[in-house]
C-alpha cells in the first residue's frame, strides 16, 4: 500500500457496453451507429462522469487507508486493527436495547458513535444546517423496547 494523499486519477469506467460517442468529441456519431444510437445517447443521461467526481467520491476512502497505513508504520499492527473492529461493531449495530440513543443523532444514516471513530465528530456537513430537520428516531421507554425484544 502506497502513502498516497489524494486518489489515484484513474477514474473506473462505468460502463460496459460498447460507446456509441466519438472517440475524441464525446458526441454521438450517427455516422458509425447510426440514428438510432443518437437518439438514444441524446435521451438518456450520460453515465460518464466527470473525473472530479470519481476523484471526491474516493476520497475520504483514500484518506482513511492513509491514516491506517501510517498509523500502523508508527504504532504497529494492534492499532489500526482494533481501529477496524471497533468500526465493524459500531456499523453492524448491536442492539441493547437500552442504548439507541447513540444511533441515529445527528441527522437521518448518521451513527455518532461511528463518526467519533473516524474524526468527524467536529465536521458540519451541508445537510446538517442546510437540509431538512430531522427529529431522529421516536424513544420508547426500555421497558417497552425488552417487552418488544422478549415479546412479553
Amino acid at each position: 500500500m502506497s502513502l498516497r494523499l489524494v486518489p489515484s486519477s484513474s477514474a473506473p469506467s462505468s460502463s460496459s457496453a460498447p460507446s456509441t460517442l466519438h472517440p475524441t468529441y464525446n458526441l454521438p456519431d450517427p455516422l458509425r451507429h447510426g440514428l438510432s444510437a443518437s437518439r438514444g445517447a441524446l435521451a438518456a443521461p450520460s453515465a460518464e462522469q466527470h473525473p472530479l467526481q470519481a476523484h471526491l467520491a474516493s476520497y475520504d476512502a483514500t484518506q482513511d487507508a492513509l491514516k491506517l497505513q501510517l498509523q500502523r508504520n508508527t504504532f504497529g499492527l494492534a492499532l489500526p486493527m482494533r481501529q477496524m473492529m471497533e468500526r465493524k461493531v459500531l456499523k453492524e449495530g448491536w442492539d441493547m436495547g437500552a442504548m439507541p440513543a447513540m444511533r441515529g443523532v445527528g441527522g437521518a444514516g448518521r451513527d455518532l458513535g461511528l463518526e467519533i471513530l473516524m474524526g468527524r465528530d467536529e465536521t458540519l456537513a451541508v445537510e446538517e444546517f442546510m437540509g431538512v430537520r430531522d427529529v431522529g428516531p421516536v424513544q420508547q421507554d426500555i421497558h417497552a423496547q425488552m417487552e418488544a425484544k422478549l415479546r412479553i
